[in-house]
């Protein structure tokens, strides 16, 4: 599966000379490029792809961040931080991503392909590279040569570097060596940790953590190691009953996953074959850089020692440890209620079965956006309450209404209990015609659909509805926020009424609708 999904990314990230197209799903991700690249099929008037470049980190967290954001417009789940996946490119986490990017386009008809000439030359170069690499196989050589580089000339140009050149040394790893004193009697399994996801984590954010851990018997991978093989305890904050994934299992290699549920230390310990591991690995879970001590009390264990070093009987055992750096403290996100603002059409007259949509922008006190802030906004009147949408880029979408009685409302929009800034505004609700009328509520809905006939709730092409009815009177259209839009309709009784909805492109089908109510 998972090599179907690269040979899926890889050819939606061709086509461009400055974007190499991928072929993992680690470093080739780190500047932002190709989610650029793979979203461009499906929205390229949403991304300028030919004006994005990687000269600079800061090159890179714009391409990330605009990424991610035409990603979550389309209705991908936000996975990954722009900042941490900039910084670091953890596998598992990649690769769930990319997929979830998959089963929201695949089926959308794309807007942009790479041209013809485009992908001749590019499969010649791509036969050329698998040739010489057999070839460089064959004559005892263990390097294989590079894919093009993402700067420098003109992709036919690096593509005929890469295929001639000679093949470069990799560059080592930073390790360095340490001693550790062992008993003579220690088990030879151990563990490491690495592929920690998201930096800094926060229990507030609800988000799953996947790590893995490696586990080594006298430094080497066991043979035959599968999934059942390990088991994960836990003792932390709230974890009675705290579910586990654990996946993998080959040569050693476990990629766990867990949602923390309060900020606390986690200690973690691991059992392989009925062996327990080393000592307790402690996972730090914050809540705004706070992370509350948890007493490890080791009760998993069922009485198994935890491996004690007898200082009269020790060795010196070499090992090396690749070297990671501390990710900087997360800065805590702090909203200012006098510096967010209100804004859409939320002034005039409405009839009592109309909803009221606006938009909220979370601040800071400085004026600058927020995103996903770490409390709610809160949208109600005496007699009605809200509904506020999240659109993980500072923005919330808000509604509120109907309101049913004719009168005037006061409408609070607040943040952690205080009004924001335009907070309360008022609302004047009449009814249906003032009751000069003798009249019938009708309700109308109709579908935003896509060529191939199936619903669509966000994204595509935009569209303006207006509504021509008379001669009774229509309310405004409501967005029901899963591709549907209702509006209602006061029809005059013992009269022809005519209801027609119409767009930029001219009149929708199934429209206008003409009748007679009667009593």
């Amino acid at each position: 599966m998972t090599d179907k999904l690269l040979k899926w990314a890889r050819l939606n990230t061709i086509g461009h000379d400055h974007i190499t197209p991928v072929d993992n799903f680690t470093s080739a991700w780190s500047d932002g490029l190709a989610f650029c690249a793979l979203l461009y099929n499906y929205f390229p008037e949403r991304i300028p792809i030919e004006t994005l470049t990687n000269n600079t980190h800061e090159d890179k967290i714009h391409n990330m961040r605009l990424a991610f954001e035409v990603a979550t417009d389309a209705g991908c789940e936000p996975y990954l931080e722009v900042e941490d996946t900039v910084a670091f490119q953890e596998e598992k986490s990649i690769t769930v991503y990319v997929s979830e990017i998959y089963n929201i386009l695949h089926e959308l008809p794309k807007k942009w392909s790479a041209p013809i000439g485009w992908l001749a030359n590019y499969e010649k170069a791509e036969k050329l590279r698998k040739f010489q690499e057999w070839k460089l196989k064959q004559s005892g050589g263990v390097q294989e040569v590079p894919r093009a580089e993402r700067s420098g000339g003109s992709v036919a140009d690096r593509w005929k570097t890469q295929v001639s050149g000679d093949a470069p040394t990799p560059t080592p790893s930073v390790s360095t060596t340490i001693d550790i004193p062992t008993a003579s009697s220690r088990s030879t399994l151990d563990y490491k940790i690495s592929s920690k996801t998201g930096g800094t984590i926060r229990a507030d954010k609800q988000r799953m953590v996947i790590f893995t851990c490696t586990i080594t018997d006298n430094l080497r991978a066991p043979s035959g190691s599968k999934k059942e093989d390990l088991k994960v305890f836990v003792e932390g904050p709230d974890t009675d009953g705290l579910n586990i994934n654990v996946m993998g299992g080959s040569r050693g290699a476990y990629h766990i996953g867990l949602t923390p549920r309060e900020a606390g230390q986690h200690w973690f310990d691991f059992q392989f074959k009925g062996e327990f591991v080393g000592e307790p690995y402690m996972l730090p879970v914050s809540n705004r850089g706070d992370v509350p001590d948890f007493d490890y009390s080791g009760i998993h264990r069922s009485g198994a020692p935890i491996p004690v070093v007898d200082p009269t009987t020790t060795t010196t055992t070499t090992t090396t440890a690749t070297l990671e750096p501390e990710p900087e403290p997360e800065p805590v996100a702090v909203v200012s209620p006098e510096h967010c603002s209100i804004s859409g059409n939320i002034e005039g007259t409405i009839m009592d079965y109309d909803i009221i949509t606006f938009q909220i922008t979370a601040n800071d006190e400085d004026g600058n956006t927020v995103t996903r802030p770490p409390s709610k906004f809160i949208v109600q009147s005496d007699t009605v309450s809200g509904q506020v949408t999240d659109k993980y880029n500072g923005t919330f979408d808000a509604r509120i209404g109907p309101f049913n009685q004719p009168g005037q409302y006061d409408v609070h929009v607040t943040y952690e209990g205080k009004d924001i800034q335009g907070s309360p505004f008022q609302v004047n609700v009449e009814g249906f015609a003032g009751g000069s009328l003798t009249s019938v509520k009708v309700s109308f809905t109709f579908s935003a659909v896509n060529t191939d006939g199936s619903i669509r709730s966000n994204g595509g092409d935009n569209a303006k509805f207006n509504i021509n009815a008379g001669p009774g009177n229509a309310g405004r259209i409501s967005d029901l926020r899963n591709g549907n839009y209702s509006f209602v309709y006061e029809a005059v009784i013992g009269e022809e009424n005519t209801v027609d909805v119409v767009t930029d492109d001219g009149p929708m089908q199934g429209f206008p609708i003409r009748f007679v109510p009667d009593v």
